[in-house]
Order: structure tokens, then C-alpha cells, then sequence
């Protein structure tokens, strides 16, 4: 593999790995009951000031559905 064709992969993987961490960050906010990104920053940092219904939306639901289909995209 030639220096132009390895700049053009890692650009590449860059992008896919873009393109996952946006999906995944939608995937979590959108749904019935919606979570803004501020409140998606204070889960992740562990505020304890987020209402309590939106942490078990988050941790019961969005994210195992994010992970598990990350993992199954990657497979």
C-alpha cells in the first residue's frame, strides 16, 4: 500500500467512526421520551441533579439498544 492509499484509508476509518459516535449520540436522545444533549453530557459526567426518569431511560433502554447494535453492525 502506497502513502496516498493509507491517508485515504485512516481518512476513511476517521469518517465511519464519525459517522458511528453521531448515530449513536441520536440514537440515545431520540425516542417517546426524548433526552437533549445537556442532559445526555450530565448523565455521561454523572450528574445526579438529571431527573431520575430520564436516567432509567437511558441506562434500561437507549444505551443497551446503541451498544447492542453497534456490536451487531461491527459483526
Amino acid at each position: 500500500m502506497n502513502k496516498q492509499q493509507n491517508k485515504r484509508a485512516t481518512y476513511f476509518f476517521m469518517g465511519i467512526t464519525a459517522a458511528i459516535f453521531i448515530a449513536a449520540v441520536v440514537s440515545v436522545c431520540i425516542g417517546k421520551y426524548s433526552i437533549e444533549l445537556q442532559e445526555l453530557c450530565q448523565l455521561i459526567l454523572g450528574d445526579p441533579t438529571v431527573p431520575q426518569m430520564t436516567q432509567k431511560v437511558f441506562y434500561t433502554l437507549r444505551i443497551p439498544r446503541t451498544v447492542m447494535a453497534i456490536l451487531t453492525g461491527v459483526s
